[in-house]
């Protein structure tokens, strides 16, 4: 997995960013671009200042400057700044020269092999789902989306995984301010059924999404859960509704809490 993920996984920012802040310039906002990275929320300047012992001028500046380049905006809904999308960019392309190099990748094809459906890795980047890595079943009927790829929250497994886990006050505030588009006739654009769709999720701890976001899809997805119980990222499994009804997808749901916690278990050994 890209350099990227590992650092969501081991949030070590604080100790590099006292060394990166020694490189001058460069090294202060490079500092910043790791803080924002390793956080899954909108960071407002206070927060900014303190992390990284900036004097509050200094910072001003470097993040009117990563702005100006697109590696950092402004939060549309909250207070606060977020990974910008010249920045996502930039790091889906790492991953699509990197991903299929990756040794946890392993788990994703061998759960591939045993169950013949298509898996996938995401996690919430700014107002999508973007996929970091992905394995295609080897059937005529394969949804082929690429590392990199941005699919909606509200109507995705994934997408509604990440949402639920994220504090209720965050959830509700996102989906009120957010347009939520209709992709198939049973996708949910309302807002009190989609948190009631949430509440399930956190309780049961694994998301469905039942044709939402595509006619005849299936997907379910779990968290990617570090040892130390932070959620960053999320496995799914899709099928199309022509090989496998929804009912048969979920018996798969341990396979999947299996390939997670060992996706997960070599993506922290990488840095140990």
């Amino acid at each position: 997995m890209s350099s990227s993920l590992v650092k969501l996984v081991h949030d070590s920012s604080s100790s590099r960013v006292d060394g990166m802040k020694e490189h001058g310039v460069a090294g202060k906002a490079l500092a910043l671009v790791e803080l924002l990275a390793n956080r899954d929320y909108p960071v407002q300047m206070s927060e900014i200042v303190q992390a990284t012992g900036i004097p509050k001028p200094t910072a001003h500046r470097l993040i009117n400057f990563l702005f100006e380049c697109g590696y950092v905006q402004r939060h549309p809904v909250l207070t606060g700044y977020i990974v910008g999308k010249n920045l996502s960019l930039l790091a889906h392309e790492v991953l699509a020269n990197r991903t299929g190099s990756s040794p946890q990748r392993i788990h994703l094809e061998r759960l591939v092999k045993r169950v013949n459906e298509t898996v996938n890795v995401g996690a919430l980047t700014a107002d999508h789902v973007v996929y970091h890595d992905r394995v295609e079943a080897s059937w005529p009927l394969g949804l082929h989306f690429e590392a990199g790829s941005k699919v909606p929250v509200h109507c995705t497994s994934i997408g509604k995984l990440m949402l639920a886990l994220k504090p209720s006050r965050d959830a509700e505030t996102w989906l009120s301010k957010t347009k939520l588009q209709r992709y198939t006739p049973r996708s949910k654009t309302r807002v009190q059924d989609l948190l009631a769709d949430l509440e399930k999720i956190r309780a049961q701890d694994f998301s469905v999404d039942d044709q939402e976001f595509m006619d005849g899809v299936y997907c379910i997805a779990v968290p990617l859960r570090t040892s130390d119980g932070r959620v960053f990222a999320a496995m799914a499994l899709s099928a199309p509704e022509a090989r496998l009804s929804l009912d048969k997808l979920k018996m798969l749901l341990p396979e999947l809490r299996r390939t997670a916690a060992d996706y997960v278990f070599d993506l922290e050994s990488q840095k140990k």
